[in-house]
């Protein structure tokens, strides 16, 4: 079934156990504490608006609304390289860093999420016609 960017959205929100019921802005903040962890980047050195981790959340919706992160879901080999250079591709086309430093820490936070989505899918891997997980 595929989804549009906010399905996207609430489906990494879920993966990294953000229920449905807290709003956007805490629910934001919520995931981008959780990948805040696999950020090998100096806080000093990472943007502030957007942050790392929002700007890739921003972008991993929008690619796996394109399908990008499909085949990394599907366990298919070279899936999840493909999906983190898809989700790299978007965040430099959204915010024009030029700074190799972030892409290198954007490879591990965007691992983390792949990670994070594949474990959740594999654990409800179906979803009814209302976006509830089964299964």
């Amino acid at each position: 079934m595929a989804m549009d960017e906010a399905g996207w959205t609430l489906l990494i929100r879920r993966s990294f156990g953000i229920p449905d019921v807290i709003g956007e802005d805490a629910a934001a903040r919520a995931v981008a504490l959780a990948l805040h962890a696999h950020n090998a980047l100096p806080e000093v050195d990472q943007p502030i608006n957007p942050t790392m981790e929002t700007a890739l959340v921003r972008a991993a919706a929008a690619v796996g609304e394109s399908g990008a992160i499909d085949d990394a879901l599907a366990g298919l080999d070279g899936g999840k390289r493909a999906a983190v250079v898809a989700i790299n591709g978007q965040i430099m086309k959204d915010t024009h860093w030029s700074d190799p430093s972030l892409y290198a820490a954007l490879e591990s936070l965007g691992g983390a999420l792949v990670d994070s989505v594949a474990t959740f899918l594999s654990q409800h891997p179906f979803q009814n016609e209302a976006g509830d997980y089964f299964g």
